[in-house]
């Protein structure tokens, strides 16, 4: 499951309903609401649980990548998460507008040189309103596409799927592969 402000801070009724092995906590920017602490709080609740912990920010129109993923990088430090398997960037419709195709461009380069894994949240249809293109294979997408069969998606944007989140309400569940 992924969660940001819209869920607690203390995920444990959550994990104890939904019963998932990983949870995506959205990592926030020193400049977005709520605080870093919302972060920190859940990535420590879901870790309690049990559960594996993974984080994905948002990325706007006007982002300096390279600030960006320091920010990230240091939020991650402090709530001790390895960002190792993939730092996830949720690309849709949002507050600030959509990131433009070099923002993506430059995130993707800021990801390489910082030796970690870029991954792409995003659904086909926003994909297309965004004008974006291929990005190449070695970037990971997780596909969002709700009210269909677990991995009745295709992938897009020249990425590789390995994840699709299926249910939107009440909360977001994904499916993903084993290993990637």
């Amino acid at each position: 499951m992924d969660v940001a402000s819209y869920q607690p801070r203390d995920l444990s009724g959550l994990i104890a309903q939904y019963q998932p092995e990983l949870v995506i906590v959205r990592l926030y920017l020193p400049w977005e609401r709520p605080s870093q602490d919302h972060s920190l709080a859940q990535v420590a609740s879901a870790r309690a649980n049990g559960c594996d912990v993974q984080g994905y920010c948002w990325l706007y129109r006007g982002d300096r990548m390279a600030r960006v993923l320091h920010e990230i990088r240091w939020l991650a430090v402090r709530a001790q998460l390895d960002l190792a398997p993939v730092l996830w960037a949720d690309i849709e419709t949002y507050e600030g507008s959509m990131p433009t195709w070099y923002a993506l461009r430059r995130y993707v380069a800021e990801c390489r040189a910082a030796q970690l894994r870029p991954g792409i949240y995003s659904s086909a249809e926003m994909w297309r309103r965004g004008g974006y293109r291929n990005l190449g294979p070695e970037v990971l997408l997780w596909a969002a596409r709700s009210g269909v069969e677990p991995w009745a998606v295709e992938p897009f944007g020249g990425m590789s799927l390995v994840g699709h989140q299926y249910q939107g309400s009440p909360l977001d569940v994904s499916v993903f592969l084993d290993a990637f």
